[in-house]
């Protein structure tokens, strides 16, 4: 497997966990020690998750400018 497979999978794996936080934080929206706790680990995971999608976009687009 390649390193853009590999990006590609943690990305989707990431995107996945990110989701079901966001689930999760709706069912404590009456708690707020728990929300804030589930509120942190989302913000965490979401720069991880922007880093592995600028990675990604950086393997995917030309290098070039190719207008003519």
């Amino acid at each position: 497997m390649n390193i853009k497979e590999e990006i590609e999978k943690d990305f989707l794996r990431l995107q996945k966990i990110l989701r079901e936080l966001r689930f999760l934080r709706y069912s404590y929206l009456g708690d707020k020690i728990k929300r804030k706790e589930v509120e942190k680990i989302i913000s965490t995971l979401g720069a991880w998750s922007d880093d592995l999608k600028e990675k990604l976009d950086a393997m995917t687009k030309p290098d070039g400018d190719y207008d003519i």
